[in-house]
């Protein structure tokens, strides 16, 4: 079956069968693994939150949330989305690659990468800090953030591994273990301690170094991964050459994001600001699980693309949205009583923001699908100029519908760009599958 075939496969097939069908009722029961630190962590947040309100200052808070978004910003950087470039190659054995050669040749190449950019990037910030008279203390909480991205890639690819071989347990337990590690240090450092956000910062880091560290040993343990400090250097051009394109458009896709956060600030109506990040936030919870459950299907579908098993990829797909769209109309329905519990009934009109915000993520997720393709078939080119094309389209409309319309202008947006997202996927997607027939055809193929 060619690559064209693929939309041809899309209604055809009994897709009833999907529920007898083994491999999806297995992604389904891991979902709930993926899902369930989440869930943890969001239960533990509701106990400790107060706690840790009552022993850190609104400028602890802020020292947080603004190096947070430092990290956001290193984060492609440091990983350089080689995620994709590993589940795209884990079932390719062109030239003896296997996913074992491949786990140590991208681990390898990012502690030397991730040492080169962690000096640079104290040296960017530190600049930074001190060209623009940044009020906040550098130390020690950019050490915190650079540490932190320095380790968490053993644990990245750990994760990885627990999807790929559908080991949801492995995966649970271990966000569980992070979960537990995070919280306890966290609260002995700011209460006993009292350090405050460096406290906080450094329990995190705590929780992330442990789990990486086991995931190293384990990785070490199974014979996995194979440390060195040489690197093919073929490899990492051709790593490089798929993944460049990727770091670009994950920087194109922040405005989808947060545009609006920022754009919003400037009306200076903090009431109603504050019913729109709740309503986010609470719509945030469902999305978590949307993310979990694409995690659970994902590696299958850079499998069945990798086999050219067109209908069982379409298959799989068709039962994923249709347990978004059931997910998401529940959550619509129920979202009044859902605010109301979270907030304790003093917050229940977010639910009017919530369900515009579950509409746009189920959008979103559906549009991720063509990203999936493009970085399965290598196209990854196609992924950052797409990126590139609705991130400066979103500003566009939200400075005009929050312009002219605020909080709910604000609001829409985010389904108008999700569907803007879909149609530049499906675009993008269905011209190149055109060219590519173009040129089987010619070449005979």
């Amino acid at each position: 079956m060619k690559i064209g075939s693929l939309f041809d496969e899309i209604l055809s097939g009994n897709n009833l069968a999907a529920i007898k069908n083994p491999g999806l009722r297995k992604n389904i029961f891991n979902s709930f693994y993926y899902f369930g630190g989440n869930f943890i962590q969001f239960l533990i947040a509701i106990i400790v939150q107060p706690i840790y309100s009552r022993y850190l200052e609104l400028n602890d808070f802020a020292l947080i949330g603004y190096f947070a978004a430092i990290q956001a910003i290193l984060f492609p950087l440091f990983s350089m989305n080689l995620p994709f470039y590993y589940l795209s190659k884990y079932w390719s054995r062109n030239d003896g690659e296997t996913p074992q050669k491949n786990l140590s040749f991208i681990l390898n190449f990012l502690n030397i990468s991730n040492g080169l950019i962690a000096v640079i990037s104290f040296i960017f910030v530190s600049v930074y800090f001190k060209v623009f008279n940044v009020s906040f203390p550098l130390f020690p909480f950019l050490l915190i953030v650079l540490i932190q991205l320095l380790l968490e890639k053993f644990k990245t690819y750990y994760l990885i591994e627990c999807r790929v071989q559908k080991k949801g347990l492995q995966f649970f337990l271990i966000n569980l273990l992070q979960i537990v590690i995070n919280t306890g240090f966290s609260l002995f450092f700011v209460v006993t301690l009292k350090s405050g956000a460096a406290g906080r910062m450094s329990g995190i880091l705590i929780g992330v170094a442990v789990t990486s560290f086991i995931a190293l040993a384990i990785f070490i343990k199974q014979g996995r991964y194979h440390f060195s400090f040489k690197v093919d250097k073929a490899k990492v051009k051709l790593a490089l050459k798929y993944c460049i394109p990727l770091i670009i458009g994950s920087y194109a896709y922040y405005p989808i994001g947060n545009t609006d956060l920022l754009f919003l600030e400037r009306l200076g109506n903090t009431a109603e600001y504050g019913y729109y990040s709740i309503g986010l936030t609470i719509a945030g919870f469902a999305g978590a699980f949307f993310i979990a459950l694409y995690q659970s299907f994902e590696p299958d579908l850079y499998k069945f693309i990798s086999e050219k098993k067109y209908k069982q990829y379409i298959l799989f797909l068709s039962f994923y949205f249709s347990v978004l769209i059931v997910l998401t109309s529940l959550f619509i329905l129920c979202s009044a009583s859902i605010v109301s519990f979270l907030t304790s009934g003093r917050y229940t009109y977010a639910s009017t923001y919530a369900n515009v915000f579950i509409v746009g993520m189920l959008l979103m997720q559906i549009g991720g699908v063509f990203e999936q393709l493009f970085t399965a078939y290598g196209v990854t080119k196609l992924a950052m100029w797409r990126n590139i094309l609705v991130g400066g389209g979103c500003i566009l409309m939200y400075y005009f519908m929050i312009k002219n319309y605020q909080f709910h202008g604000s609001n829409i947006t985010r389904v108008i760009t999700a569907i803007f997202y879909i149609l530049t996927g499906a675009v993008m997607f269905f011209i190149y599958v055109k060219n590519k027939r173009a040129r089987n055809i010619h070449t005979g193929l």
